[in-house]
């Protein structure tokens, strides 16, 4: 089972499925493609001064380490790259909260898809159950008549 958490961005639009389109869903834990290609992972994210630390991080440590054996460097830039992947996720979680995103749920299932229905299903749930305004009810979708 996956665990992903659902970020609503700071401005909300009142269509639902713009709305829809806004939302992060992150997943929990380990990113492959952060391990795989963390440079490009970081810039494809748009976090521009962590990956201005963490790519002179990465020459630093080459260099200092390079000089006194190679594999230790290869040990040591590997592992600090595994520990970069375990983290990624966070990383770009906390770049959300500062950017305005907030947390609008976790939500467990087998893939993004069965999380998202999931997700979506206790939007129309709750929409259905107290068809409030979109400000009384955080995480919901607008009431047809208000849109």
């Amino acid at each position: 089972m996956s665990i992903y958490t659902i970020y609503e961005p700071p401005i909300r639009v009142r269509d639902p499925v713009g709305r829809a389109e806004e939302l992060e869903f992150l997943k929990d834990g380990f990113s492959w493609p952060a391990l795989l290609f963390s440079l490009f992972w970081l810039a494809y994210q748009r976090m521009w001064l962590i990956l201005c630390l963490f790519g002179g991080t990465m020459i630093l440590l080459f260099f200092v380490l390079n000089a006194l054996s190679s594999s230790a460097a290869a040990l040591v830039i590997f592992g600090a790259i595994l520990m970069f992947a375990l983290e990624a996720n966070t990383i770009r979680r906390m770049k959300l909260e500062q950017s305005g995103y907030r947390l609008s749920a976790v939500i467990n299932g087998k893939s993004l898809y069965d999380c998202e229905r999931k997700y979506f299903a206790l939007l129309e749930s709750n929409w259905q159950s107290a068809p409030l305004s979109d400000e009384d009810i955080p995480g919901t979708i607008a009431a047809a008549g208000s849109l």
